[in-house]
């Protein structure tokens, strides 16, 4: 049967109303992305919370939930690529030497390792912290993310520093009152090593601090993040574990010389940071700390000092690809000069064990990306007492700096944990801010607003 020919009314009622949606599918395009985007975010933000909280994921079941998180988090960023209207990738100079540890580690793995399954559990346990960088390094933060990630930081360091300092006071011994330490251990918090939950706040802590100091921010989102950093700084005091007090207060005095460096002047910044410092110190004494203050007079651990020398006569044997990350504990009893009723599973010097693990390559490739970053990260802090991205990106570069310090004492990076939230802080700081987003930052509402109205325009004609 022939169809009636269009009338000219409807020809062009239905070519405005195609136009309409020509002109509407780039803002909803636009509001895809976006929306993929912000669950990006939060997948992302969800693995660097849950992982703490598993006892720093270094239990086989906590393992694979981070892995698969991961999968799923680069499955939801790759979808949010596709949405976007051009798709991008953003390349920094810190990726070649990372792309280069892990094509020597992947190696390793295929056969180079003196324990080539060893190394391939390794290899699994650093997938997350990388895909996290990656992530982080492409879903660039703009000012009011970056704000919005320093609250959230701020407030689950808080909760978390205000359960581990409860469950000191009045605990059992057990983790969470109802989990027993099998093999022994000196928990704090949610973990089984104090110095690991030190290791923690050390790249929380300044994440928030540097909050206190930024002038754009509100009054009671200052007083917030002052409380959160009081509560960390005081939990770390409290945990006993000297190399996180160490790398804390150097923390504060890089903070405080960048600050006088860059202003030339003191301002109001020493002032708010003597501050917080004697809110957190009257805290610990109101706590208690006689066990801490017994904990600094106690001389090191011998034995770290016999593994250091040890350890020299195991480099000697392969000295330029190393044994095989992860393989320290399998290999280092065929050095080992004394005898200990105790496992020696670490060097507890992660620059030691780096070198040992993958030789003069594998250390010199890890050397250069941390290199990259912090010649980076120190980069775009022009406006950090303004912005909340460059503030952020500086609260970044303070907590690697902590991290990187206490790392020389302990094993921090083997933390499973605590490894991703430093990639999480390498990809801040290597990753120059993102000012403006296109649309995303409200035109698209313009462009949907531009769109109903030629509509109607169109309609009432």
């Amino acid at each position: 049967m022939k169809q009636p020919a269009m009338t000219q009314p409807e020809l062009k009622h239905g070519i405005s109303h195609a136009a309409a949606c020509a002109d509407r599918a780039p803002a909803l395009a636009w509001r895809a992305a976006r929306a993929m985007r912000t669950t990006t975010w939060l997948e992302a933000m969800t693995l660097l919370m849950f992982g703490p909280l598993a006892f720093g994921a270094v239990q086989s079941w906590s393992m694979f939930v981070l892995q698969m998180g991961a999968a799923a988090l680069l499955i939801t960023w790759g979808a949010a690529q596709q949405l976007e209207p051009q798709m991008t990738l953003r390349f920094t100079g810190a990726m070649v030497p990372l792309c280069g540890f892990v094509l020597l580690v992947a190696a390793q793995a295929c056969g180079l390792s003196s324990d080539v399954y060893q190394t391939r559990i390794e290899l699994l346990n650093l997938i997350p912290g990388l895909i996290i960088f990656l992530v982080f390094s492409q879903c660039l933060p703009n000012d009011k993310e970056c704000k919005r990630i320093s609250y959230a930081f701020a407030a689950y360091g808080f909760l978390v520093s205000l359960f581990a300092m409860v469950q000191q006071l009045a605990g059992n011994g057990k983790l969470y009152w109802i989990v027993p330490l099998h093999q022994g251990g000196t928990p704090f918090g949610s973990y089984v090593n104090r110095s690991h939950y030190a290791g923690l706040m050390e790249m929380l802590f300044p994440l928030a601090f540097t909050v206190v100091l930024n002038r754009n921010v509100s009054d009671v989102g200052r007083g917030l993040c002052a409380m959160s950093s009081v509560a960390m700084a005081a939990s770390v005091l409290l945990s006993q574990s000297r190399g996180g007090v160490a790398s804390l207060c150097i923390e504060g005095l890089v903070l405080l010389v960048f600050v006088y460096g860059r202003e030339k002047s003191w301002g109001s910044s020493l002032p708010i940071a003597l501050l917080l410092l004697l809110l957190a110190a009257a805290l610990f004494v109101w706590l208690g700390p006689l066990p801490t203050l017994r904990r600094f007079e106690t001389p090191s651990d011998p034995i770290r000092l016999q593994v250091l020398r040890d350890s020299v006569r195991m480099f000697l044997v392969h000295p330029f690809l190393g044994w095989g990350l992860g393989t320290f504990p399998d290999m280092y009893p065929q050095f080992q000069t004394f005898f200990t009723s105790k496992q020696v599973n670490h060097a507890h010097n992660d620059y030691l064990e780096t070198l040992l693990d993958t030789g003069i390559l594998g250390a010199g490739l890890a050397w250069a990306f941390l290199a990259q970053v912090l010649r980076r990260g120190w980069r775009h802090l022009d406006a950090w007492e303004r912005k909340s991205t460059h503030s952020l990106r500086l609260g970044a570069a303070i907590g690697c700096i902590g991290l990187l310090v206490h790392s020389a004492f302990d094993f921090n990076l083997h933390i499973p944990s605590n490894a991703m939230m430093f990639f999480f802080l390498c990809a801040l700081m290597a990753t120059p801010p993102r000012e403006r987003d296109g649309m995303v930052d409200g035109q698209e509402e313009l462009a949907l607003a531009h769109t109903h109205q030629r509509t109607a325009n169109d309609f009432g004609s």
